[in-house]
């Protein structure tokens, strides 16, 4: 039954009664062009057009570009405001309309009193209703920046399902609105414009839900809560969600691998950068490595674990954890099961009421309403994913992000060019993937297997690399000591005697005390100097070696520095070792190549050597002697055993035939000195040596110094006293050969061969002999044996003893006469 005039009054709420401000403006206008004149009236439009620039232009600078969004929201509160003035207007008029009503006789539940509350109970919920749906907009933005998509997601649900109590009325229901006497459609249009503004949320919120799921840092309760957004605001199946969510996470690590790391090389120095500066570059592009390798695999394990966590059936419970927030979500659900979800997902209407503001307003809403829950069917299959389908697509999705991983990990180590750099930055990896949660061990053990194979191949490149510089860098040098050689025979450092007389200069105290670290500085590299001369390391030596012997160190103490621990690491040392040796044993073949072609470059194909190919030929046998015996180059360089060993056989082989050219050419020329000598002295050709002329023992001996003199520069005290003995035997002999009969082989030492050779000048100089070489031993002292033993300083200068004073001294070398003007000069 419907009380008289109520309807009459509830249409007149929606009637603006704006005839007494209209006048009122209109009296105002009359009055404004009374009191003034036309020109005055547009100097006050002009002004207050102004003032409505000037208060635009405030606007914008105080809301930005979005003043016009800020102009129309205050003309909606206005109008809001308005329409509640003719709301309480309207109550007003409503009671005093009731109030003048005469009063029926009825029983007790029909007295005034009672209609009077059941009215404002029901003015009250539509109140609550029409405030939920004006507040939901602020509390959907409140929510959407705060992230929270479900807590937002339940709230635009519940709105709409506030929008369809008020809206959905069918007349014939006792509790509908249209039989309360309210039609909302045509009393309150407010509701249909506000609902279509919280309407335009749902994309919103939608997309802002699916971007989040890029955002590794998230928790599986926070994943889950996102997923359930989707499952419930857009009605996708859990499947597709989880679909989703690989997609999201598949850009984002896009993102991460494609992220390009600084190319400046990490073990190398620029030009006019410090050390200091290039040690902080280093660590600086360390750091950005190492980040994009830490947010790769987060994404990863994380992606992983959560998808594990959220939809896989658990072995207590038999049912995800997905699963058991939806049973919580239905009508009967258990209290004690809502309370034991984690904070993300413990949410329900009363919940979502409570922490909105003005919370006590939404108590007046009806219990259909307080205890309203999305609707979900546990039975359909869009509410579960099939264990087979989780596992496919998780392998799937793992997969392909370990091929994009492993791409971006070899682009990466791709700017390590140090070995200590890789090999720190693998164990660190391997620490991390070992610390980390969510991974099963086969997965662990194939990302292992990622980080080793990048690093076996940047190692083995870095390996290789090096080699290569070491083989450019030997090969220049190598031919620039060459030329240097062919311009300059005598070029300075070549001699190896002449450098060892060469003292270096010994640490001085300086003025300043130095510390114990620099003095033990300065006094390691003044026994290396004297090391370096002990060895005949001539300067020429030393730049043509240090490029591979510098290489050989650093990757010796490379290969040193691999400890394996576990079995992957021994496995990836063993199979760097397999791919790096054929690389040194190819370096060790180019170093012998290159060897070998300077020879044949000075030597002819007859076996000839040119007078000016004589001095490189020298320098190639130190070079060949170096790498043979004593440098540690092919020790450490890392090839096999039998390797090391054939380069030590060539080089030596190499070192014979250097020694045999020199040989011969030397005898030859020492040959041809001796005849011209001896023609000269005799004064007409012969076809041998005289036995009856004394000049012969100046010509021999010019022959002796001369062959002295080329070992000297051969360099044969740094070869060592066996094979100094060796090659000036050797030569001797070839000396006999070439001045007596070749039938007349009769020395077997060096002081025999001194014996024949003074022995076919003239029986009448045998008893000289002795007392010859006794005086010329000093001169002639690389033609005699080395001393064997412990031996004194005096026996080691003279080995012959002292000659004797007595006798008549014919000198073996003619002398100049003293010039009469230095009659008083002293001339032996």
């Amino acid at each position: 039954m419907r009380l008289p005039g109520r309807t009459v009054s509830l249409n007149a709420l929606t009637n603006l009664d704006s005839s007494e401000e209209a006048a009122k403006v209109d009296n105002e206008a009359d009055e404004l062009f009374t009191r003034n004149s036309v020109v005055q009236v547009k100097e006050i439009q002009r002004r207050l057009r102004n003032d409505v620039d000037a208060k635009q232009e405030e606007l914008r600078l105080m809301v930005g570009e979005r003043y016009r969004d800020l102009l129309q929201a205050s003309t909606s509160i206005i109008s809001i405001h308005k329409s509640s003035e003719n709301v309480l207007n309207a109550i007003d008029e409503m009671k005093e309309t009731v109030a003048s009503q005469e009063i029926p006789s009825s029983p007790l539940q029909n007295s005034p009193v009672n209609k009077k509350d059941s009215d404002l109970q029901i003015f009250q919920s539509l109140g609550a209703h029409m405030k939920l749906l004006l507040d939901a907009p602020e509390h959907l933005w409140r929510l959407i920046e705060r992230r929270e998509y479900y807590r937002a997601t339940w709230l635009f649900l519940l709105s709409r399902g506030v929008h369809r109590a008020l809206t959905h009325d069918d007349a014939t229901e006792e509790s509908g609105w249209e039989a309360k006497g309210i039609s909302i459609a045509d009393q309150f249009p407010l509701v249909q414009r506000q609902w279509e503004t919280v309407a335009q949320f749902r994309p919103q919120i939608s997309h802002k839900a699916t971007l989040s799921l890029r955002e590794p840092s998230l928790s599986p309760e926070q994943i889950c809560a996102t997923l359930l957004t989707l499952y419930l605001l857009d009605s996708r199946p859990l499947a597709e969600t989880l679909a989703i969510f690989f997609a999201q996470r598949s850009r984002i690590l896009g993102t991460v691998v494609s992220k390009p790391v600084d190319a400046a090389a990490l073990a190398k120095h620029r030009p006019g950068l410090s050390r200091q500066g290039s040690a902080k570059k280093i660590h600086t592009e360390q750091k950005d490595i190492r980040q994009s390798v830490e947010g790769s695999l987060d994404i990863i394990t994380r992606t992983v674990a959560a998808a594990r966590t959220i939809f896989q059936e658990q072995k207590t419970s038999g049912k995800s954890f997905v699963t058991s927030v939806l049973e919580n979500i239905q009508p009967n659900a258990d209290p004690a099961g809502l309370n034991s979800l984690p904070p993300e997902l413990r949410l329900s209407t009363q919940l979502l009421l409570l922490s909105l503001p003005s919370s006590s307003h939404f108590l007046l809403l009806p219990q259909t309403i307080k205890s309203y829950k999305p609707y979900v069917d546990l039975t359909s299959t869009s509410s579960t994913v099939n264990p087979s389908i989780l596992t496919k697509r998780l392998q799937d999705w793992y997969q392909k992000s370990c091929t994009e991983f492993s791409q971006a990990l070899h682009a990466w180590f791709s700017k390590v060019n140090g070995m200590k750099e890789m090999w720190k930055l693998r164990n660190w990896i391997r620490k991390w993937l070992f610390e980390a949660a969510g991974l099963l061990k086969d997965e662990r053990s194939h990302l292992h297997r990622i980080v080793d194979d990048a690093s076996r191949r940047r190692l083995t490149n870095i390996w290789t690399a090096a080699l290569k510089n070491a083989k450019s860098g030997f090969e220049k040098e190598l031919r620039t000591a060459v030329d240097v050689t062919l311009r300059r025979p005598g070029a300075s450092g070549l001699l190896v005697t002449e450098f060892q007389l060469i003292a270096p200069l010994p640490p001085l105290q300086s003025t300043v005390q130095l510390g114990p670290a620099q003095a033990n500085a300065s006094l390691k590299r003044y026994k290396a100097a004297l090391r370096r001369q002990v060895d005949g390391r001539t300067p020429l030596l030393e730049v043509t070696l240090s490029p591979l012997e510098a290489c050989s160190e650093t990757l010796h103490k490379d290969l040193r520095s691999l400890k394996s621990h576990d079995d992957e690491t021994r496995l990836l040392v063993t199979r760097v070792l397999e791919e790096y040796r054929p690389e040194a044993t190819s370096l060790s073949a180019d170093v012998f190549g290159a060897l070998r072609s300077v020879v044949n470059s000075l030597v002819d194909g007859d076996g000839k050597v040119e007078d000016t190919a004589l001095v490189p030929l020298v320098f190639v046998v130190h070079l060949a002697e170096e790498l043979s015996i004593k440098s540690p180059f092919i020790t450490n360089i890392g090839c096999e055993f039998s390797v090391a060993e054939d380069f030590r056989a060539k080089t030596r082989d190499l070192h014979k035939k250097i020694i045999l050219h020199w040989r011969a050419h030397t005898v030859a020329w020492v040959t041809k000195e001796y005849w011209r000598l001896y023609d000269s002295a005799s004064g007409h050709s012969s076809n041998g040596p005289s036995d009856t002329s004394l000049k012969h023992s100046s010509a021999l001996m010019h022959c002796l110094l001369s062959l002295s003199a080329a070992l000297q520069q051969l360099g044969v005290v740094s070869l060592g006293p066996q094979k100094r003995d060796e090659i000036t035997r050797e030569a001797l002999y070839n000396l006999v050969e070439a001045l007596v009969d070749p039938g007349a082989k009769r020395a077997s030492e060096t002081w025999h061969c001194l014996n024949l050779l003074f022995g076919h000048v003239s029986e009448q100089v045998e008893l000289q002999l002795s007392d010859v070489l006794a005086r010329t031993q000093i001169l002639l002292a690389f033609l005699f044996p080395s001393c064997t033993g412990t031996v004194d300083k005096a026996s080691a200068l003279l080995r012959l003893g002292k000659p004797s004073g007595g006798q008549e001294y014919h000198p073996a070398v003619d002398v100049v006469k003293p010039s009469p003007r230095l009659g008083l000069l002293l001339v032996q």
